[in-house]
């Protein structure tokens, strides 16, 4: 009788110590599936934040040139002061590279005395003539 008391006692402890494992696992598996979905959430909800902020792509082209298309370097070393002048034509928004650089060459022909004298050759077209 002890035997079988010892039996059904051993019995019911391995029976007991299986349900507790079970009901372990099945909660850290539900609360990782809750965690994923939370997160595909937020991570769903920030990138649609982010797309209501991004500036159009207008907007980045735009602000990809400066006032000068920026050349402002460059410009800075053709003239003689060592400064854009006031009178220097900036760049308008649609305008392509080359109507940007037409537009600088015939203001620079109009205005040979602000550049410098190498640069003033090359908008001429003039050759400079060799003292022997």
């Amino acid at each position: 009788m002890k035997n079988l008391q010892f039996k059904l006692a051993l019995g019911l402890t391995f029976l007991m110590a299986s349900f507790v494992a079970n009901a372990q696992s099945n909660t850290t598996k539900i609360a990782p599936e809750k965690q994923r979905t939370e997160a595909k959430q937020n991570t769903q909800l920030t990138k649609e934040s982010q797309s209501k902020l991004t500036p159009s792509d207008e907007e980045r082209m735009a602000s990809r040139y400066s006032e000068y298309m920026n050349l402002e370097k460059r410009i800075i070393s053709w003239t003689i002061s060592g400064k854009i002048p006031s009178s220097f034509p900036k760049y308008k928004k649609g305008q392509t590279k080359e109507e940007y650089n037409a537009i600088i060459k015939s203001w620079g022909k109009s205005n040979l005395s602000l550049i410098k004298k190498e640069l003033r050759q090359r908008i001429t077209g003039a050759r400079q003539s060799s003292n022997k």
